[in-house]
Order: structure tokens, then sequence, then C-alpha cells
């Protein structure tokens, strides 16, 4: 039980950096986005039908204890691959990448038979600034071949080799360029302190989850460039 809490736990930590926006999804999977957005509310309730012993014999009793998207999600979910599949999935440490868990569920397409290639410019603007600068970082990517999902991170590397960031979700786009911004005001907290110094901006072009190792995610394209905090 305590081994299954974990993985769950493991797995809204990835979930929640995953963004909501994301372009077109084929209409064969047209609740897609909607996996992958939702799966920390659907992992964090799932948690607590396993810490309450919930008695569940059917998709439709599982599914009931979650409510709007999430409830889709699940539902969808199981009746595709069945419960006792299901069950195993949202409590397996595979749940930990959101993208590899909804195509796990047939809820988004795999990158079988799909090559892709992309390309990747990044620009931050200003290039320093003091505290309470607000920052904006944006990647120009080109789809060169397409892919059927994948995802443009931005990660951000501070001084002290913390890091921090956004990423949008990319499905079946046609050959093009496209832009995602990240945006941040440059205010310490808990989690970020901005201290003085040099920070380091990441930019990648995945399919599947970037920085993750689930089977189709594959890096296509990284660069990479720098801004400075002056206090």
């Amino acid at each position: 039980m305590l081994k299954q809490i974990l993985f769950i736990l493991l797995s809204i930590l990835v979930c929640s950096s995953i963004g909501s926006s994301s372009f077109q999804v084929a209409s064969t999977f047209p609740i897609c986005s909607s996996c992958v957005s939702n799966c920390q509310q659907l992992d964090a309730d799932a948690i607590n039908i396993i810490a309450n012993g919930g008695l569940i014999s059917t998709c439709a009793g599982l599914c009931g204890y979650f409510a709007g998207d999430e409830k889709q999600v699940c539902t969808a979910a199981c009746n595709n691959i069945g419960l006792d599949p299901f069950i195993q999935i949202i409590t397996d440490e595979q749940v930990a990448d959101p993208i590899y868990f909804c195509q796990s569920v047939r809820l988004c397409p795999t990158n079988s038979g799909t090559t892709g290639s992309a390309t990747v410019d990044v620009a931050t603007t200003p290039s320093s600034g003091p505290l309470g600068t607000t920052f904006s970082v944006t990647a120009t990517y080109t789809i060169i071949s397409p892919f059927n999902i994948g995802q443009i991170a931005i990660k951000i590397i501070d001084p002290a080799v913390n890091f921090f960031g956004g990423d949008q979700l990319i499905t079946n786009v046609v050959p093009g360029t496209y832009t995602y911004t990240y945006q941040f005001t440059a205010e310490p907290s808990e989690q970020e302190p901005f201290s003085s110094g040099l920070y380091k901006v990441v930019v990648s072009v995945c399919t599947g989850t970037c920085g993750l190792s689930s089977p189709g995610t594959l890096t296509l394209a990284l660069e990479d460039t720098s801004f400075t905090i002056n206090n």
C-alpha cells in the first residue's frame, strides 16, 4: 500500500508540470489533452480511494469517486482497458509520466511509426535585470517531420542548480514554425530565492515527456541561452 501511494505522489509532482494548453488533438483521441492535464487531480483522488479502502468492483464504481473532467478521463480510460489493468496502471510508477500514462490507457496516440524531427531557437528578454524584473523566454521551434504527441519544455537553472520552468503539450501538429513563451517575475519565494548570478535556460522539443525515459520518448531538438539577475 505504501509503495502504491508513493508512486502516486510521484506522479502528482510530474503531472503538475504539464500545462493545460496544447495544439490540436486528432479526433480519434478527443480527450488526450484533458487526460494529460488532469492527471494530478485524478491521482490525488486515487490516493484517497486507496487510503480509505474504497470498495471497487466496476469501472462505474471507481470513477464514481471522481467528478468533472477527472470522472470523464477515469471512465474512458477504465472502459478502454478494463478495471483491473486500470487500477494496476494508476498505482504503478509509469503513471509518473502523464503522457505515457494516457497512452497506456489509450486516450493519447503513441509515436509508433513516426520518426519526428524538429529544430528550436530560444531568446530571453531582457538579458539581465534586478529582482522584480519580469523575464520572457520565447522558444521558436520548427516541426520538420511531424509526430503524434510530445512536448516543448523550458527549464531554467539557477546559480545553486535548482530549476523551474514550464512546458506545453504538442499533439499532431503539421510541419511549420510555432512559438511557446514562458514568462515569470523574479520575486523571491521559498521555492526560488532568485539570487544574483547567471541563470541557464534549456529548451527541449521531445516526443513524449521531456526529461523522462518512457517508451517512445526522444529529444528531437535542444537549445540553451542564459540571463543574469543583478541584485
